[in-house]
């Protein structure tokens, strides 16, 4: 697994590969503005780790063999704000620090952008974004497709495929 420059193919300079190790599984989010924050899986270690979108150094991790905080598991991140969850429920934390920006949120979105954040997984739940400090007090929810015949009163490219615009982008005014 490796981290790739886009434009060119090759790792990106100022990338430390070896502080990368070499994880079976390297998933990655940037958060549209300075971060990327990676999770990274090698047999039984874990870690949780962010680097400076500009210069490739590590700004901070968070390692499955440190029993002082809980290993978050990431689920997407934007302007500023990793959305995570934990044993103890959904956190967001500070994309430049790695540190709690905000616990008790109720939801860790897997898609987001301006407008809403989508979680959920046999049915998908699209919260509103509403502002920093402040709640979303309903949602709507949409099944996943099944097998069989369209449903007529279903939009043309159905309803499912329209949640994918959504892919890439926030929630909820914290960055």
């Amino acid at each position: 697994m490796a981290l790739l420059d886009g434009s060119t193919g090759r790792p990106p300079t100022g990338l430390d590969e070896k502080a990368l190790g070499e994880p079976n599984v390297l998933s990655c989010w940037h958060d549209q503005r300075s971060t990327i924050v990676c999770a990274a899986k090698k047999r039984s270690d874990e870690r949780v780790f962010a680097l400076d979108a500009t210069t490739f150094k590590e700004l901070w991790s968070i390692d499955s063999k440190d029993k002082s905080r809980l290993l978050p598991n990431v689920t997407t991140a934007w302007h500023g704000a990793v959305y995570t969850f934990t044993d103890n429920g959904p956190v967001v934390l500070d994309a430049l620090t790695g540190k709690d920006k905000a616990t008790g949120v109720g939801l860790a979105p897997s898609e987001v952008n301006d407008y809403a954040g989508l979680s959920g997984r046999r049915e998908i739940s699209a919260h509103p974004a509403i502002g920093q400090g402040q709640h979303a007090t309903h949602h709507t929810t949409v099944s996943r497709p099944t097998q069989g015949p369209p449903n007529p009163s279903t939009p043309k490219g159905g309803l499912w495929r329209g949640l994918g615009c959504l892919s890439g982008s926030v929630i909820a005014g914290l960055g």
